[in-house]
Order: structure tokens, then sequence, then C-alpha cells
């Protein structure tokens, strides 16, 4: 029984997750499923919320009088997000190790990002439709996956907090744990380095 639960689940997260609408305003049935089979992004998603009561993320929130839905107000944030990412990413791509790649999931968003490295520098975009729905339902192998939010990149991109400090305070977390190798938030932490990091980091 609790066998057929879980595809039954599954089965319902695939649906949702192929259309881009439930990318950015999935349920709250797929949200829990996914959030129970991935701690780390269980841990940030609470860390987040006691961050949102404290007012230490910067960034608007969305209210009706913005005269768009919630979806298409979040995708379009999401899209002015994506390009300041990339644009910090290409800024510090100077390096050409291959320092791997990695999907980041935007939990309020309920949107995936591919985070590419290599000779070519380092991207960040959208991840295909399909690619999300697997990843949605929990099948996603030995990948890097860092959880967050929105906001959050907003407030690193904005100067107004480290990744250091969003780390400690869970705001982003991995599912790389102590015995990963290399640096559990790959090209994000390459992207969100401080300067007196950059040397460390062989970005100077």
């Amino acid at each position: 029984m609790k066998g057929k639960l879980v595809r039954c689940v599954s089965a319902f997260g695939l649906l949702l997750a192929s259309s881009v609408s439930a990318q950015a305003c999935a349920s709250d049935l797929m949200f829990t499923f996914f959030l129970h089979k991935n701690p780390e992004a269980q841990k940030a998603n609470t860390a987040i919320l006691e961050a949102d009561e404290n007012g230490i993320l910067v960034g608007e929130q969305w209210e009706k009088s913005v005269g768009l839905s919630l979806h298409a107000w979040r995708a379009q944030k999401t899209e002015f997000t994506i390009r300041a990412l990339q644009h910090r990413m290409k800024a510090a791509s100077n390096s050409t190790r291959d320092i791997g790649n990695a999907h980041l999931f935007l939990m309020r968003e309920f949107t995936w990002l591919d985070l590419t490295s290599g000779n070519d520098g380092m991207t960040v975009s959208r991840t295909r439709p399909r690619e999300t729905a697997r990843m949605s339902t929990g099948a996603v192998g030995d990948a890097l996956l860092i959880y967050t939010t929105r906001r959050v990149l907003d407030t690193l991109l904005a100067g107004e907090m480290t990744l250091d400090v969003a780390i400690e305070k869970g705001l982003i977390t991995s599912n790389c744990g102590s015995q990963c190798p290399g640096d559990p938030f790959g090209a994000l932490a390459v992207a969100m380095a401080e300067p007196q990091q950059k040397a460390e980091l062989g970005l100077d």
C-alpha cells in the first residue's frame, strides 16, 4: 500500500511539473513530498521562513496591487535574478578549471536552475521541463543540488549578505555533506566569492 502511495504521489508530481505554470506555482502536496525526499531543502525552507519573519531578505514580495498573478510575478522576478546571477558568474569566469555542474532549486518559485562550468566559463539557465519533473520527484542520482529561494540570491547579489553568512544561517544548503569532495556549492560559491576569497579559488 505504501509503495502504491509513493508511486501515485510521484506520478502526480510528474504531471504537475510538466507544465511551466506548475514549476512556479507547485501544489502544497508536491512541495511537501519534495521536502520529505530532500531533508537539506527542508532545512533551507525553515531558515528562509524565519528570515522572512525577521525581515533580513531584500527584494519585493508579491501583493495583489502589482497587477500580475503570483505565478507571472514570480516568473518575471526570477528572470531578473537569473540575468543578475549570469552577469556575476561571467565576471568570475576567468578561471579555466572545471569546477563541476550543479542544480539550484528556487523553492518559493518552484524553479530549477542549471549551473554549469568549464573552459568557456560559467553559466546559469532554467532546467528543461523533463529534467525539472525528474528532479522534483527525487530522482536526481549523484548530482550536486543546492536549495534556496530567489530573495536569498537577490540579497547576496545586492551585497547585503555574504554567501558564508547565508550558509551559516541555513538560507542556502546543498545535498553535499562533509564527505563530498570539493566545494559543496560549486559554481555558486565561485560566483559569490568575496575579493579576499578569490585568491584561494584561483580567480584573481
